[in-house]
């Protein structure tokens, strides 16, 4: 899809669902919500009903309002108990992956440095070193003085350990996956400005800032609502004061013991609400009561498992952005339209037409290629030269090697002869991944990738977004048609730079 033509269709959804939204009204509020509203500031009420007017559903258990008349989520803690999303043998190890490539030559204060788009308008910036908070809306409102979030930690030691490398590394890796059709850059690194001492000084409307800290400060304290999983304000992209609502935060000890799979699935969950997106949850029904969070369908442990990022999704192997297309659905908002009308899409790489297709390059009999799938509706079409023989192709979305799960799309593969005729297709209803062995003539084909829905799980194509990697092996013909396949999202490293410490200065030995 084009990208002119892409956003004239954000636009048109977005006029769509403005037209056809239900806006919130007081009266619809608990009684404790509506007892702060009355205590607002003429200016504190007139800022909650602007926020109310652009919101579909609410859900008690998680809403809150704050002094200045703006809202927040409180979540809920995760099970202790609970299962990685997927179980059972994996594939492969599917480490390589565009910006899921967790290798980093960068080590600034025991975090690895990592970029998913280096030089993006917009940056979220994932804080492992914790640090200072004060001044905040969070200190006002919840009267707490000036606190030091703890650094990331699943240990009792106070330097970050490999263990613990590693899980900064899939976390964000899992991040990025969630984010990776967006212009913006996932990232560890301090933002400009920001410092170890002081790592909100570079938050501004175009930086997010997440706090992956400890539910307890450094001197023993509760941080804001520390019983929960997170929390984070609605709606500051862009905001002008978005800095004083600033950071979210993402409470480890209550997410599993800061597992990686766990933390990050927070993490996107926090990030969304960030960029305005509302909880995933459902209507009660005659059988059920009604619930804060949607728990997904399919069987948890399965590879076909699919929940909505703005739901609970930690118990699930794919997960998606949402636009309530769920059974007993009760917010219908359109989480793609939502997250593109503040942050730019990427620009399509790859041709999505037979006449546009990219060529693959064929090195000693087999490819590989990296890309993205930025648009649930995006096809990529590929070509290749062949003099006839065997031949075999796959592709498979991200995935993490640990824990499994993390990927958004459910992958189907076609190949397609030289008047664009259906040779073959892969689409198996049990995995996300597609592949094809068969035994080709001599000619040109094409291999079209795209993400699809699931009817046998119950989940449509809606929020089929993000990475996957396309290889295979063929005779090729012997003037092989090259061309530059570039990747739309990478990790930059520059200097190796080590540390044992994990506290808040920046003593460092260059190796």
């Amino acid at each position: 899809m084009s990208r002119v033509l892409l956003a004239l269709v954000i636009v048109v959804i977005l006029i769509v669902a403005i037209a056809t939204a239900k806006p919130l009204v007081l009266e619809a509020l608990s009684s404790d919500l509506q007892t702060q509203y009355a205590s607002l500031s003429a200016e504190g009420k007139q800022t909650a009903a602007k926020m109310l007017a652009k919101m579909e559903s609410y859900d008690a258990d998680s809403t809150r309002l704050d002094h200045t008349g703006r809202f927040f989520f409180v979540e809920a803690a995760a099970d202790a108990t609970l299962a990685p999303p997927e179980v059972g043998p994996k594939l492969e190890d599917r480490t390589r992956r565009l910006i899921s490539d967790a290798t980093t030559n960068t080590i600034i204060n025991g975090v690895p440095i990592l970029h998913s788009l280096p030089g993006a308008p917009y940056t979220l910036y994932l804080n492992f070193l914790g640090g200072p908070v004060s001044g905040r809306a969070w200190n006002d409102f919840y009267r707490l003085p000036a606190f030091t979030a703890r650094p990331y930690s699943i240990d009792s030691n106070s330097a970050f350990s490999a263990a613990e490398m590693v899980n900064m590394m899939s976390i964000w890796r899992r991040v990025a996956e969630d984010y990776s059709p967006w212009q913006i850059d996932v990232t560890t690194e301090l933002p400009p400005g920001s410092t170890a001492a002081n790592p909100l000084a570079g938050a501004n409307p175009k930086t997010m800032v997440v706090f992956i800290t400890s539910r307890f400060s450094t001197s023993g304290s509760s941080l804001p609502s520390g019983g929960s999983g997170g929390i984070a304000y609605l709606d500051l992209v862009d905001y002008s004061y978005a800095t004083y609502y600033l950071p979210a935060f993402v409470y480890y000890d209550n997410l599993v013991n800061g597992r990686e799979d766990v933390v990050a699935e927070a993490t996107s969950h926090e990030t969304g609400h960030l960029m305005d997106l509302l909880h995933d949850g459902t209507v009660a029904t005659p059988t059920a009561a009604a619930s804060s969070y949607y728990g997904g369908l399919g069987a948890s442990g399965s590879r076909t498992s699919w929940a909505p990022i703005m739901g609970v999704s930690y118990y699930r192997a794919v997960t998606r952005f949402s636009n309530g297309d769920y059974p007993n659905s009760n917010n219908k908002q359109d989480d793609l339209a939502v997250i593109s009308s503040k942050i730019p899409l990427k620009t399509d790489d790859v041709g999505d037409t037979l006449a546009t297709a990219t060529a693959l390059v064929n090195t000693r009999g087999s490819f590989f290629f990296t890309g993205i799938l930025n648009w649930f509706t995006d096809v990529d079409m590929f070509s290749l030269t062949t003099t006839g023989g065997a031949a075999s192709f796959s592709v498979r979305p991200f995935q993490s090697a640990t824990n499994g799960g993390g990927g958004n799309v459910d992958l189907q593969l076609t190949l397609l002869n030289s008047a664009g005729a259906v040779v073959a297709i892969s689409n198996p209803s049990a995995s996300t991944d597609a592949s094809i062995v068969t035994t080709l003539a001599a000619g040109t084909f094409f291999l079209k990738v795209e993400s699809v829905a699931n009817p046998l799980v119950g989940y449509s194509a809606y929020g089929g977004m993000g990475q996957y990697d396309l290889s295979g092996t063929y005779p090729a013909a012997s003037s092989p048609t090259t061309t530059t396949t570039t990747t739309t999202t990478t990790t930059t490293t520059t200097t190796t730079t080590t540390t044992t410490t994990r506290t808040t200065t920046t003593t460092t030995t260059t190796t």
